[in-house]
């Protein structure tokens, strides 16, 4: 596949992913508006025993973690993003995805690691409150390293890009310098989990900007359920070129549903509780009751649903966000162990064609497995990671370099998962090792 083509993955993984019913608690067989913001699961996720079985490969992931991100302090007011691949692809070569940067954070709170949780908050802060737009926003990706503003240089934070040979000049991707809900959530909800095991104003009143954000640019314009998924391009150019997004996605929906959930808990802001339920009601109108799974959003319109993939995260992240309100949903299930290959990890979707897996995927599905109490699928999942894991203690991103989505980008070519090792994985695989839920808020003490 083209590098162009990786680095446009996560614009339409907003299409296909789950991740965020942290604090929903229904008790009829359809949607109903409540909040519950109370704890909602046990990060611990089970006994001492269990807790060391992948010991020595967490760790490793979780010091491969620090150390990418410590490599690049070169002083102690570096605000360093960490670089999401090791790859010779040009177009994401110097990328720090903001999703992967918020699992990384999240996966440091797991264990125990406050410093370098602080760190990437503290970035994450100063991303926010430094664009050059002077928009209070998450980019979708920041330049891997440290993105403190240069004078003369870089106007904010710094942005990931490439310097084109051909063209003599520097270019840079259009969705990397956009903003989606998604990754904007996953962002609030990091800072939200820090301030939760932390402590610190500073953190609640970022993530209320981030959410503000959506709430102001991706609100239903026609008054319908749910929020669009944001836009790309460059709102800061002179005049703008921008490609906004029309589509509802789910997973963009759970994530701000968490992050609105948590707000209101914290703020007791009306405006978050009716955003909360109103992506929660999106939601769950995206559950196919005769095919018993969660569809991946709807198309351009913003209304029809797309039915075009089998996602496995549409399935397992809702599993992992709605606490115990999942059970009238548990049949999804039956999709995600379709999904299972000989080797004991899990692809991106039903209809994968070529055997390979998803190391992120597979993480996260013994996440789910491991909280749910299915302790067989648990390290069946974690086996086949540990058996995959890199001796610099990531993960590759796939087994294969051609892993296949069902999906396609907006030029019409084939998005693709490559096996260039992941730092998204490596979060994951922290996180499920301390059984650590990112969409619930329950005090933590690893």
């Amino acid at each position: 596949m083209t590098r162009r083509r990786l680095v446009c993955l996560i614009l339409l993984l907003c299409l296909v992913v789950c991740p965020a019913f942290s604090a929903c608690s229904d008790s009829g067989t359809g949607a109903d508006d409540t909040i519950d913001v109370s704890e909602t699961a046990d990060p611990e996720g089970g006994d001492v025993d269990k807790q060391m079985m992948f010991h020595e490969a967490k760790d490793a992931a979780a010091d491969a973690l620090a150390l990418r991100m410590n490599a690049d302090r070169v002083s102690e007011d570096s605000h360093v993003m960490i670089l999401s691949y090791d790859t010779d692809n040009i177009y994401i070569q110097n990328a720090a995805f903001a999703y992967d940067n918020a699992l990384a954070l999240m996966a440091f709170i797991s264990d125990g690691r406050q410093e370098e949780a602080q760190q990437l908050a503290d970035t994450f802060v100063y991303a926010l409150e430094n664009d050059r737009s002077g928009v209070r926003r998450v980019r979708n990706a920041y330049a891997g390293g440290n993105i403190n503003a240069v004078r003369g240089q870089w106007d904010g934070a710094k942005m990931p890009g490439w310097y084109d040979k051909a063209r003599a000049e520097w270019l840079e991707d259009r969705y990397q310098v956009g903003s989606n809900v998604g990754n904007t959530s996953y962002a609030a909800l990091a800072l939200l989990q820090y301030r939760n095991r932390y402590g610190g104003d500073r953190y609640l009143e970022a993530a209320k900007a981030m959410m503000d954000w959506v709430l102001d640019n991706c609100s239903d314009k026609s008054g319908g359920d749910g929020f669009t998924a944001g836009f790309d391009g460059w709102e800061e150019a002179d005049p703008p070129v921008v490609y906004p997004f029309t589509y509802k996605s789910i997973e963009h929906n759970i994530d701000a549903y968490a992050a609105f959930s948590q707000l209101y808990g914290d703020t007791g802001e009306a405006k978050y509780y009716d955003a909360a339920l109103s992506a929660k009601r999106f939601v769950e109108s995206m559950y196919d009751s005769e095919k018993k799974l969660f569809m991946t959003g709807t198309l351009d319109d913003g209304i029809t649903p797309n039915k075009s993939v089998v996602a496995l995260d549409a399935q397992v992240w809702c599993a992992l966000a709605m606490g115990d309100s999942f059970d009238r949903y548990s049949d999804a299930l039956k999709i995600v162990s379709e999904m299972k290959t000989e080797d004991g990890g899990y692809p991106f979707c039903l209809e994968n064609r070529n055997g390979g897996w998803w190391a992120e995927g597979t993480a996260y599905s013994a996440l789910m497995y491991r909280l749910r109490g299915d302790e067989k699928h648990y390290e069946e999942a974690m086996s086949a990671l540990e058996s995959i894991q890199l001796k610099n203690g990531l993960f590759p991103a796939a087994t294969t370099d051609h892993l296949s989505t069902g999906m396609e980008l907006f030029d019409g070519s084939p998005w693709e998962y490559s096996s260039d090792p992941h730092i998204a994985p490596a979060a994951w695989f922290v996180m499920a090792a301390n059984g650590f839920n990112p969409y619930t808020f329950a005090d933590i003490d690893p």
